[in-house]
């Protein structure tokens, strides 16, 4: 019942227990229905047309006092009624000396914030900021990779099914690889960075054979090192949108990567087991790699992915090797990333890379294509200012993919202007 009373509004009982029991239900208070939930008919003069307050039992909640606050009479309907429209819930702080409230139910306004979301870098184009305009940024960096891998081949025939003609032969291979790199990154606006990345390789094989069917009981190891410039690597990065509107960001990427390195057909190669005898430090061809990378924020994550496209383009070696294909490759990576404080994140994400088969004068090369799947752990801490620790570390989830590859980055930024 409202019994409608110029300068006075009488609230119900019972829609005052519907009130507080909702909150209730909700783990939003508990209430006193003895003392707390009406005041009693000789109080009934302290509610104004205004305000209805109430007090919950439990202060110590953190939610203080709860108003219901009516609308002034400029609100009022124009029909005359001088029962005003039903009002937001407002919760004040409890805190003391806080007289700031929220109103229940109301959507926080939209983010303005037109830079991507930082995430802890997994990749060179997936994670990290782009530069700023004006700021230069040094980034070394160390990476190690190892993989294992255990290769059966058959030089001769198959009768029927369990029975083999010929040699049969067996090799365990170890890689391992250390390589350290300088990378700079400069800003020319707040949208476009450009890129350069000089690696220099550390490379060491060990391949263990025996072979079987000649009544053979020791095994052969061959090593190889190689050391040396890598293939040096060009990019740019530029920010294609301002993620407004609810819409995610998008970051293209395009990186080409020169043969500053010693390929694979600048090496010697053993006559009796046809393995190099010094180890190439880049691909021998050059490469262009269009990508792109979505980042939609989604508090408390950011959700990321990354579509690219590598081709490689055909070299004529000459000689008896002839015009060399080594074959494209479609790669895609996914996940999210975590804000654990103001300095901290970390990122969760699978990696794929589907390579094509290398084709020689125009003719495939059986068993040159290969599946590198992994998965990615990276993590960020802001050390000062724009420097930052990252760490990635890639688990190997294929047979084609190494086993543990970890990289540690220390970008170090500068302001030029």
């Amino acid at each position: 019942m409202i019994k409608d009373e110029p300068g006075s509004l009488v609230i119900c009982r019972s829609l005052s227990l519907v009130v507080l029991g909702t909150l209730s239900s909700y783990g939003l208070a508990t209430v006193n229905f003895e003392t707390d939930l009406w005041p009693g008919p000789e109080d009934t003069s302290a509610f104004s047309q205004d305000q209805f307050r109430y007090r919950l039992a439990t202060p110590a909640h953190g939610l203080g006092d709860a108003v219901l606050t009516q609308p002034s009479a400029n609100n009022q309907s124009s029909a005359g009624s001088s029962i005003p429209a039903p009002a937001p819930l407002l919760l004040a702080q409890a805190d003391s000396g806080s007289t700031s409230r929220q109103t229940v139910g109301t959507a926080p306004e939209e983010s303005q914030n037109e830079e991507p979301p930082v995430v802890a870098r997994i990749s060179d184009d997936v994670g990290g900021v782009l530069t700023r305009q004006g700021e230069l940024v040094i980034e070394p960096s160390v990476e190690y990779s190892h993989s294992s891998r255990n290769r059966v081949a058959l030089e001769g025939f198959t009768i029927i099914p369990a029975i083999s003609i010929g040699q049969i032969d067996i090799r365990e291979i170890d890689r391992d690889a250390i390589i350290p790199a300088i990378t700079l990154r400069y800003g020319f606006v707040n949208r476009l960075e450009a890129e350069v990345k000089v690696p220099y390789v550390f490379r060491d094989d060990s391949t263990r054979t025996r072979p079987l069917g000649i009544g053979s009981v020791t095994d052969d190891v061959f090593t190889a090192e190689g050391n040396g410039i890598g293939d040096v690597e060009f990019a740019l990065h530029y920010q294609l949108n301002r993620g407004l509107g609810g819409w995610p960001f998008f970051v293209g990427n395009v990186r080409a990567k020169a043969p500053t390195g010693k390929g694979p057909f600048d090496v010697d190669f053993d006559p009796g087991t046809g393995l190099p005898t010094e180890l190439p430090t880049g691909s021998g061809f050059w490469a262009l790699q269009p990508s792109l990378t979505v980042l939609y924020p989604s508090d408390p994550a950011v959700f990321f992915a990354n579509a690219s496209y590598l081709w490689n383009l055909s070299e004529n070696i000459g000689g008896d090797v002839g015009e060399i294909n080594p074959g494209d490759a479609v790669g895609f990576n996914f996940g999210m990333g975590f804000a654990l404080n103001q300095r901290a994140s970390f990122s969760l994400a699978y990696d794929h890379v589907i390579l094509g088969e290398t084709k020689q004068r125009g003719n495939n090369i059986i068993g040159s294509n290969a599946d590198v799947g992994s998965f990615v752990v990276g993590f960020t801490h802001q050390l000062t200012g724009i420097n930052t620790l990252n760490v990635s570390l890639n688990i190997g989830v294929t047979d084609d993919a190494p086993d543990v590859r970890m990289t540690l980055r220390l970008p170090l930024g500068f302001s030029l202007f």
